[in-house]
């Protein structure tokens, strides 16, 4: 890989035959080319739970937010025990039956590595209004409403797992602008050796 190689050539100090103006050049490559990567290769996986009409209605999906399609699912309770499995449908979603309140754990494996892990607790019957399908768009309450008090599952909702992190961007790119004016103003200050 080409990328190793760079980095092998700017740490034995090589690069002083072609002059520092080339370092930011080098770097910079390296960098987007590290973070290209590290994007293709970090399609993370994750899933969702939430209670509706007596069964539980597993959402599975990547960080893209394309539908986990065709993955393995299957729930164990606190035992260890599999209490149910299947596969998820071409919109990533899987439905099985509503057991005894409790905690549960959901394993999605949707190949490649791609594998996640989520807890869920099903609550008792007087803790949770259940909401029918048939409950129009209208109601007194939000759909976002009624979906996060059915949810079931631990961790990150589908909307913050698949959003585009702006903040860390931001400052990625602020940093490289940073750098794309610091690095001349300090070539230029800096004394030319002979």
């Amino acid at each position: 890989m080409i990328v190793p190689e760079i980095f092998r050539w700017i740490l034995t100090c090589q690069i002083t035959s072609i002059g520092w103006k080339w370092v930011p050049v080098v770097l910079l490559f390296g960098s987007f080319h590290l973070g290209w990567v590290g994007a293709v290769g970090a399609h993370a996986v994750s899933l969702d739970a939430r209670l509706k009409e007596g069964n539980v209605f597993v959402e599975a999906y990547f960080d893209d937010d394309a539908p986990a399609r065709d993955a393995k699912v299957r729930v164990e309770n606190e035992a260890k025990e599999t209490i149910a499995e299947g596969r998820t449908d071409r919109e990533g979603n899987w439905i099985f039956p509503m057991h005894a309140p409790g905690k549960y754990r959901v394993f999605l494996d949707a190949g490649d590595g791609h594998r996640a892990n989520v807890s869920l607790r099903i609550p008792s019957p007087g803790e949770v209004e259940a909401v029918p399908a048939s409950v129009p768009h209208n109601a007194t309450r939000s759909n976002s409403t009624k979906e996060r008090e059915n949810r079931v599952s631990d961790g990150p909702s589908r909307k913050d797992f698949t959003s585009v992190p702006i903040i860390p961007l931001a400052v990625g790119l602020a940093l490289l602008a940073i750098v794309g004016i610091v690095w001349p103003k300090w070539r230029r200050t800096r004394p030319s050796q002979p």
